[in-house]
């Protein structure tokens, strides 16, 4: 992976990077790396800012954990979110705590607020949030990636 030159976060374009004061990183969540973690798994991170991204699960580790990669949110909701919207055209990136996926339905992409599918609390969670089928969990690789529905 090509890591492009930045000095500030603004300057990387992939909104799951950050700058760390000479190159463009990956922004990682949910996990203490010699401090506090930024952020919660299937919920908000710092991207640029204050809890303005979202904290996608990535793997499990050896250990049973899971880390995750921190999104840049912007203002998308609902339908008509974009797979390929960056920094520099941020109207497609999904609110912070979401994130863009295809449309179970079939109508092009779709923004989906996520959650953890294995918390006991998290189908009670989407019910609150508007979402009244649940928790459900894309793909078996990553066991607490889930999104409301």
């Amino acid at each position: 992976m090509c890591e492009a030159p930045c000095t500030q976060t603004a300057d990387c374009t992939t909104p799951y990077t950050v700058c760390n004061g000479a190159t463009c990183t990956i922004d990682l969540c949910g996990l203490a790396l010699g401090g506090p973690p930024n952020g919660t798994l299937d919920g908000t991170c710092d991207a640029s800012g204050q809890n303005d991204g979202t904290c996608v699960p990535t793997m499990a580790v050896g250990d049973g954990g899971a880390f995750g990669v921190c999104y840049q949110g912007g203002p998308a909701s609902g339908q008509g979110c974009s797979l390929t919207a960056t920094r520099a055209t941020p109207g497609g990136l999904c609110q912070a705590g979401s994130i863009c996926g295809v449309s179970t339905m079939g109508f092009g992409t779709q923004c989906y607020l996520l959650c953890n599918p294995t918390d006991p609390n998290a189908a009670a969670a989407c019910n609150v949030a508007g979402f009244n089928n649940g928790c459900f969990q894309p793909t078996a690789r990553d066991s607490q990636l889930g999104v409301c529905f």
